[in-house]
């Protein structure tokens, strides 16, 4: 253990299955009895229920989330909340803010806007304004040669987002 902290990773499908079929997390925990490491489980992992599920079946130390971040990347608030008991969770609004912040510094350093939002389509998955804001992103933001100037209408379309989703609730 003098080299560093070392674990295994280990996801519930096989290299075969692909992106198909469903996760065996029994599998992972023949892994976890066999090795003196702590075993992050993936694989099938989209909610806290999934993750906690996982946690019970395979005897893992921890779960690893992969592709359903991209979908719905506000989904870690929820784990957040429900792991980790925070309380003061940020809005989606707030996210933004914090993102083009980000997003300034980083085109200034030559970070293309691209290679940034590309990363955010989901943010309103299941939410009402979903469509427009990844019309808006598909639109203005993801091509090569995407301009910051165009980020900063985001927020008209995040305000108008939010309204809708407090009036929906």
């Amino acid at each position: 253990r003098g080299l560093g902290d070392v674990y295994k990773r280990q996801h519930g499908r096989t290299r075969c299955q692909a992106y198909r079929g469903e996760a065996d997390w029994s599998f992972i925990k023949k892994v976890k009895d066999a090795v003196r490491v702590p075993v992050i489980a993936n694989g099938d992992i989209k909610t806290v229920y999934d993750a906690q599920k996982c946690i019970s079946k395979s005897s893992a130390d921890g779960v690893m989330i992969g592709r359903s971040i991209y979908q719905n990347p506000y989904s870690l608030v929820e784990i957040e909340k429900e792991i980790f008991n925070v309380v003061n969770s940020p809005t989606r609004e707030e996210v933004v803010q914090k993102l083009l912040e980000y997003l300034d510094k980083e085109v200034k350093e030559g970070t293309k806007v691209n290679h940034i939002m590309r990363h955010t389509v989901g943010l309103y998955h299941g939410q009402v304004g979903s469509k427009e804001w990844k019309r808006y992103l598909s639109d203005n933001m993801m091509a090569r040669d995407s301009d910051f100037q165009k980020a900063k209408h985001i927020m008209t379309i995040v305000q108008n987002n939010e309204k809708a989703n407090q009036t929906s609730q």
